[in-house]
């Protein structure tokens, strides 16, 4: 497979966990540890809503949050109504959880029979009401569907959010809401029981025994697609063109997340030409397990455009853990005019 010929590689792959571990970053979501955690409660509206909080934390924590927004939605498939609040929870002590449930009070009672909303938090349990971000997610339900989401707001630490009752804001029912309408919304304190530590294993990940990417899956991406980037994946790309001159093949990078959620960027090249003082003339990759050959002109100019100088020499090196470490094949060798 030609490099030059990929726009941009996706790879979740367990070698690229230990590829980050070896960069000094991490690509892998930090391992949940349990903290002390209340009981959890009993659900106190339609289970259906308790479930779907569930799935939200999931989400959140661990998953894909735009699964959470329905195809019916106005924002569909613009993701930021779902994702802008809860970004802004990553780098906390604790995972994103569900801490209440809000019903729309209508006729002076709470009923979710038609919306409802739920807040988020990553405080420490007994901090939720403090200088902690908590975000309001609204939702419309749907029927056995997905419900519609409808708002995305940060909120006060209202008492009532924890202790139950009626916060003095129209804007939290989940309900859409006509200019100037307000609505006021019944919070029902609600817990699934489970406060995770979001702390990272101090453990460094062992070294594979034999192939380290078995039963591991490659994502081709297409320009224009949106992707998730999550905290078990790296996202290798080549910024340039194919066959344009010197050099052929102009960088090769990966991206990923660190346990804090802040993204990394790694010049998988600049380390290696540093070393050669040349310039990348071809590669051949293996996302699938992580292998990486790199052609590199080392003098003169090795083809391409128009045929090598008298002067050209190359130098072959080989990765086998995505690009992270590289050592150089002296043997067999391969031609100046070759092409990975």
């Amino acid at each position: 497979m030609n490099l030059h010929r990929l726009s941009l590689a996706f790879v979740a792959a367990a070698w690229m966990l230990l590829a980050a571990a070896c960069s000094g970053g991490s690509s892998h979501q930090p391992t949940p540890t349990a903290a002390a955690s209340p009981t959890p409660a009993a659900c106190p509206v339609d289970p259906a809503i308790c479930a779907f909080a569930a799935r939200v934390e999931h989400e959140l924590r661990e998953g894909d949050p735009r699964t959470l927004v329905s195809p019916k939605s106005e924002y569909y498939p613009d993701t930021g109504i779902i994702t802008a609040g809860p970004m802004k929870l990553q780098g906390a002590s604790t995972l994103p959880r569900v801490i209440s449930i809000g019903c729309p009070v209508v006729a002076a009672r709470p009923t979710c029979a038609d919306a409802f909303s739920l807040v988020v938090t990553a405080a420490p349990a007994g901090a939720e009401l403090t200088g902690q971000v908590r975000v309001l997610l609204g939702f419309v339900r749907d029927g056995n569907a997905l419900p519609i989401v409808t708002s995305n707001v940060l909120v006060p630490g209202f008492p009532e959010l924890l202790a139950g009752g009626k916060p003095p804001s129209c804007n939290l029912s989940g309900r859409k809401l006509a200019p100037g309408e307000c609505v006021e919304t019944y919070f029902y304190p609600f817990s699934s029981g489970s406060v995770l530590a979001a702390v990272p294993t101090a453990t460094p990940l062992p070294t594979p025994a034999g192939d380290p990417a078995t039963n591991v899956e490659t994502v081709r991406l297409r320009v224009g697609v949106p992707a998730t980037i999550g905290y078990d994946t790296v996202v290798y790309f080549s910024i340039g063109c194919f066959a344009c001159g010197r050099p052929q093949i102009p960088n090769l990078y990966r991206y990923y997340l660190d346990n804090s959620g802040k993204p990394h960027t790694d010049d998988l090249f600049g380390p290696l030409l540093a070393r050669t003082g040349g310039y990348p003339a071809s590669v051949a990759a293996d996302w699938e397990h992580g292998q990486l050959l790199v052609k590199i002109c080392a003098t003169g100019y090795c083809g391409g455009e128009s045929d090598p100088s008298p002067d050209a020499t190359v130098r072959d090196f080989r990765s086998g853990d995505g690009g992270v470490t590289f050592t150089e094949e002296t043997s067999p060798g391969l031609p100046v005019e070759s092409f990975l």
